[in-house]
């Protein structure tokens, strides 16, 4: 569970590339025109609700702080200290919604990368810009560089690497798998996963590599769910992630005050004790 992110954070972003550009290839619009659409349906669906629950949070923040026993027991690290930066970190940042970071990442990659990945027709040029955001993602930058600040996870490797996949229509992505072909992805994905565990975050390349791999298993793994009509709480699934932070942090802060604290024990309860719970 402590890895999930290791594929999770990557096949989100390389999923949110695909389905960004998976219409422009085909589509007989005027790239501006496209652009234009995309920008107001992901203004309804992603900015509006991240300033809502941005302020939301950060309203939260001040109430807990303003209660001594929340403050004194349940409260985060992250602290509301009154100021002009603190008001726009929690509105227009995710200071007070961590969860939330992602969110912030896709529509900077949304608004500004459609355009160029949009003219981008042929192979070649398609495999040189994924091949670009790579070395960039395993590049080591200073403290304040802002292109080492969006790629945090590599996202943007991954969202490019999905928007290329989507423009250039592979084969293998609608590709109908059957169940034998989902156990060995299933297998790889778990043996890639372990191995990731293990390789020191120095191996940049190497994870990069990795992370792809897992990346196109799951992709393939979903492929079981191909005819699974969609349960009705995943309409809300948006606003139970929203949640699920703060409703996680309270469980493990009862936890700490409950149980008492000895070492490996203690951390396996409070970590996976609170996410099943959560």
């Amino acid at each position: 569970g402590l890895y999930l992110p290791e594929f999770g954070v990557p096949l989100f972003f390389a999923i949110s590339g695909f389905l960004l550009f998976k219409d422009v290839s085909v589509s007989e619009k005027p790239i501006y025109v496209q652009y234009k659409e995309k920008m107001k349906s992901r203004f309804n669906s992603l900015l509006i609700p991240f300033f809502i629950y941005n302020v939301f949070w950060m309203m939260i923040t001040i109430i807990e702080q303003a209660i001594p026993f929340i403050n004194n027991n349940i409260n985060s690290a992250i602290r509301f200290n009154y100021t002009v930066n603190d008001i726009l970190q929690g509105i227009f940042l995710f200071k007070f919604n961590g969860v939330a970071w992602y969110i912030f990442f896709l529509m900077v990659y949304a608004c500004f990368f459609f355009p160029f990945i949009a003219k981008i027709r042929k192979d070649m040029w398609g495999g040189i810009l994924v091949i670009l955001c790579a070395v960039l993602s395993c590049i080591k930058y200073p403290n304040g560089w802002i292109i080492g600040y969006i790629m945090h996870y590599n996202s943007l490797f991954f969202f490019v690497l999905g928007s290329v996949i989507a423009t250039h229509r592979f084969n293998w992505v609608n590709k109908e798998y059957n169940r034998r072909e989902i156990g060995v992805a299933y297998i790889v994905m778990l043996v890639i996963t372990a191995i990731i565990s293990f390789v020191p975050h120095e191996w940049e390349p190497v994870l990069m590599v990795l992370r792809t791999i897992n990346v196109i298993c799951v992709w393939i793994c979903c492929d079981l769910f191909r005819n699974t009509a969609i349960p009705r709480f995943a309409t809300i699934t948006f606003f139970v992630y929203m949640l699920h932070g703060e409703v996680q942090k309270c469980i493990n802060k009862i936890f700490e005050i409950v149980l008492p604290r000895n070492g490996d024990i203690f951390a396996l309860i409070n970590t996976f004790g609170g996410m099943v719970l959560t």
